[in-house]
């Protein structure tokens, strides 16, 4: 079931008591959180005082088409951020992207004609190209046996913000892009939003005003936003950072509660940040229930 259905998730007796919006309660043994990026949006504090009209997280935009006629700030630099950028000016707005880094990255197309030589020194995989991709893939839960100092300094790393290849020619020459920008200050000005922003070596400042801001700011994987666990429920959860620890089975220390999904990358690696993760991540979820006899909701 949906994780918006459900207001309330505690534990009762040894089980788990589900409360759903509508009022209903049942009990269940074992729970799966499978929230995926919902209730994960970040956006940084320095944005976050701006009033909801006027600041929206990339991943709340319902249709690009209301933004038409607008001058709007897009903050970001990944995949999520560009996509909204190019679909904001293909549906008739003024987006500029606003980028700290020195650089946008694009990934690159994969010749379907490759010399043998090229396929064995760039494997192809469900999470792009390259020995450390296919390696994920290909062994999906072998980082997780690995200490996790290590492997949540990695999760943090492997992947920057980049942009996909085929998005490419409908952001360059599209979208003005201001790189090496940071915002330093954000606030309400007649109805609209003045950005004070930093940018360059020189760290030299200059005041931008948009109708809008659109952050493209990524996504904050931390137990604590999910507002349906009960508080005491919470708060047992052993953490990694701020994403719930988990054993092989995805499951926490509160036993028969599992995250599966971008919620167990921390545990798990990068690869279950993305939909092909989910193969590995049903067959072991379900086998463990299978094995013990239980389903869960």
């Amino acid at each position: 079931m949906e994780a918006n259905n459900v207001s309330k998730l505690a534990r009762q007796d040894g089980r788990f008591a589900v409360t759903l919006a509508d009022g209903q309660q049942f009990l269940a043994s074992d729970a799966v959180i499978a929230t995926g990026l919902s209730y994960f949006a970040h956006v940084p504090s320095i944005l976050a005082g701006l009033p909801a009209g006027l600041l929206t997280h990339n991943s709340r935009i319902v249709r690009s088409a209301d933004f038409r006629s607008r001058q709007v700030a897009v903050i970001g630099a990944g995949q999520s951020a560009l996509e909204a950028a190019a679909l904001l000016h293909e549906f008739g707005a003024s987006p500029q992207l606003l980028v700290r880094e020195r650089s946008l990255l694009w990934q690159s197309r994969v010749l379907k004609s490759r010399s043998l030589l090229r396929r064995l020194r760039s494997l192809i995989s469900g999470l792009g190209t390259g020995p450390k991709a296919w390696a994920l893939t290909r062994f999906p839960g072998a980082i997780h046996q690995l200490p996790s100092a290590w492997r949540t300094r990695f999760v943090k790393s492997h992947l920057p913000p980049e942009g996909a290849w085929w998005l490419r020619k409908r952001v360059e020459n599209q979208v003005p892009v201001h790189t090496e920008t940071t915002v330093v200050q954000a606030r309400e000005s007649d109805g609209r939003v003045a950005l004070r922003l930093r940018s360059g070596k020189d760290g030299r400042e200059r005041e931008l005003v948009v109708d809008n801001v659109v952050a493209g700011t990524g996504y904050d994987i931390s137990v604590d936003r999910l507002e349906f666990l009960d508080p005491n429920l919470r708060a047992n959860l052993r953490r990694l950072e701020r994403s719930p620890w988990l054993n092989s089975t995805f499951e926490t220390s509160e036993p028969g509660l599992r995250f599966i999904g971008p919620a167990s990358a921390m545990s798990f690696g990068p690869l279950f940040r993305f939909v092909v993760g989910a193969d590995y991540t049903a067959r072991v979820v379900s086998g463990f229930l299978a094995s013990r006899g239980r389903s869960a909701p």
